[in-house]
C-alpha cells in the first residue's frame, strides 16, 4: 500500500515525497493504520524496494488481496502521476466501502483501474469485477508487461489467467484487445486483433504507447485502427503443427473428434483444408478452431446432400450439448460483453459460404453447394491448407462479415 491512516485521521501518502525522518517520527507519535480494516500496518522502508506500507503476517483485511512487487508499486506510482497530469479526480487505493474493495486507483469514481503483475485465482478476479460492476464502477485491468510472452513475431502465448483480462471496445472487429504497462519503460503496450491459435498461444498486433503521448480518455476511448495484417505462413505452420501431433493428443475433445474421423475411415491428422480456419470471434471457444470447425464439417456436412440446406440453429443446438458434455470450451472474458461462441460458429459457416462451401440463403440458413473432401496424404493436406488459407479472407480481418444475430 502507498496509502495509510494516522490515528488522528489524517490520510498518509508515501507519493507525497515525506522524508524517513519524518515518517518515523508519525508513526511513534501516531502510528499507521490500514484506511480499509482499520488495523495497524508496518512501515517498509528498505533501499531495494520502493517504500510501503504493508499488514501484519496475521491481519485479515477484506480490501487487501495480494503483495505488491517494486515492479507493481512503482507501476503504480507512475500511472497515478500520469493520471493526476490529465485528469482532476484520482483515487489512489479508495476504498469502496459498499464491495470492501480498494482499487490501485479510482478515476472520475466510476472507473476502477487495477495494475495487475501477478497471477490470482480466476475466481478472485471474476468476484472482484462483479463486485466493481455491482458498484456502478467500471473494472480497467491492465497487465504487467512481465507477464506479456513472445514466442516469435506476431505470436504470443497468453495464461488462462491473462484471458480473463481481454477487452473488446469495438464489437465490429471481433476481435478482442490486452493492455499492459511497463513502469522501466513508462509505456503501454497493447496487443489487438487478437488470433488464437491453441487455447494458450495466439497471433496478435503489437503496439506501444508511451505514457507521454497518451491520455487516460485515448486509453479507455481508442481510436479504431486499421486492420492487422499478418503474414500468411504463421497459420499454415501452425495447421502444419496440427496435423503433426494432434494424433498423439487424449483429451476429451481431441477423442471426440478422432472418433468422428475413425467412421469415416480417416485420421484427424488429415483434417480438411476447411478446417482451421482463423474467424471472427474465434477467441470465444477455448477449443482448438480446427477441432470444432471439423466436427461441424464431418457432422453436418459430410452427409448433407448438394443443394440441401444447413441450419445454424440445428448446428448451435448439437454444439451447446456438446458444451454441456465438456467436449468443447467456450472461454469466459468477463470483461467482455458484446460476443458469444455463437458468433465464432456463424463466422465459419460465412467463411464456407467464401470458399464456396456453402450459400447463405435466409440469416440463419445455409445451402451446400460443395462437396468437402479429406485429403489421402499429408502432402495433400498441406497443399489445401495453402489453398483454403491464400484463397481468402485471414489477411485483412475486416473483410469478414460480423456473424452476429
Amino acid at each position: 500500500m502507498l496509502l495509510a491512516q494516522l490515528s488522528n485521521g489524517t490520510m498518509i501518502s508515501l507519493l507525497d515525497h515525506y522524508t524517513k525522518d519524518q515518517l518515523k517520527q508519525l508513526s511513534k507519535k501516531y502510528g499507521f493504520y490500514c484506511p480499509s480494516c482499520r488495523e495497524s500496518v508496518l512501515m517498509k522502508m528498505g533501499d531495494k524496494k520502493a517504500w510501503h506500507f504493508a499488514h501484519r503476517t496475521n491481519a485479515d483485511c477484506q480490501a487487501d488481496s495480494e503483495k505488491e512487487s517494486p515492479y507493481h508499486l512503482e507501476g503504480k506510482k507512475l500511472l497515478y502521476e500520469w493520471l493526476n497530469q490529465h485528469e482532476t479526480d484520482v483515487g489512489l487505493e479508495s476504498y469502496i466501502e459498499s464491495i470492501a474493495k480498494r482499487p490501485d486507483l479510482l478515476i472520475r469514481n466510476r472507473f476502477a483501474l487495477e495494475f495487475q503483475c501477478s497471477t490470482i485465482d480466476s475466481s478472485l478476479f471474476k468476484q472482484r469485477t462483479t463486485a466493481y460492476f455491482s458498484s456502478q464502477k467500471i473494472p480497467i485491468w491492465i497487465l504487467g508487461k512481465k507477464r506479456m510472452k513472445p514466442l516469435s513475431p506476431y505470436v504470443y502465448k497468453i495464461s488462462s489467467f491473462d484471458w480473463l483480462c481481454a477487452t473488446s471496445y469495438y464489437t465490429e472487429t471481433g476481435y478482442p484487445e490486452m493492455l499492459y504497462f511497463c513502469p522501466q519503460d513508462k509505456a503501454f503496450y497493447k496487443l489487438s486483433y487478437i488470433v488464437p491459435i491453441s487455447s494458450t498461444k495466439v497471433i496478435a498486433r503489437l503496439a506501444k504507447m508511451p505514457l507521454s503521448t497518451c491520455t487516460f480518455t485515448s486509453i479507455i476511448h481508442p481510436a479504431k485502427e486499421a486492420p492487422a495484417k499478418y503474414p500468411i505462413q504463421i497459420w499454415l505452420e501452425a495447421k502444419k503443427r496440427w496435423r503433426l501431433s494432434s494424433f498423439k493428443q487424449n483429451t476429451l475433445p481431441y477423442r471426440y473428434v478422432k472418433h468422428l474421423f475413425l467412421q469415416h475411415r480417416s485420421s484427424i491428422s488429415f483434417f480438411p483444408g476447411e478446417a482451421g480456419i482463423p474467424v471472427k470471434y474465434a477467441h470465444m471457444i477455448e477449443t482448438p478452431c480446427f477441432l470444432w470447425q471439423s466436427w461441424m464439417l464431418l457432422q453436418f456436412l459430410s452427409n448433407t446432400p448438394l443443394g440441401e440446406n444447413v441450419s445454424f440453429d440445428v448446428i448451435f443446438k448439437q454444439f451447446k450439448e456438446l458444451v454441456k458434455l465438456k467436449v468443447f470450451k467456450p472461454r469466459e472474458f468477463p470483461l467482455i460483453t458484446n460476443g458469444h461462441y455463437s458468433f465464432a460458429i456463424m463466422n465459419y459457416l460465412h467463411a464456407l459460404c467464401a470458399r464456396g462451401v456453402l450459400k447463405r440463403v435466409a440469416a440463419k440458413e445455409f445451402v451446400k453447394t460443395r462437396e468437402v473432401t479429406l485429403p489421402d496424404t499429408m502432402e495433400e493436406a498441406i497443399r489445401n491448407d495453402y489453398r483454403m488459407t491464400f484463397t481468402n479472407l485471414f489477411i485483412d480481418a475486416s473483410k469478414h462479415v460480423s456473424g452476429k444475430m
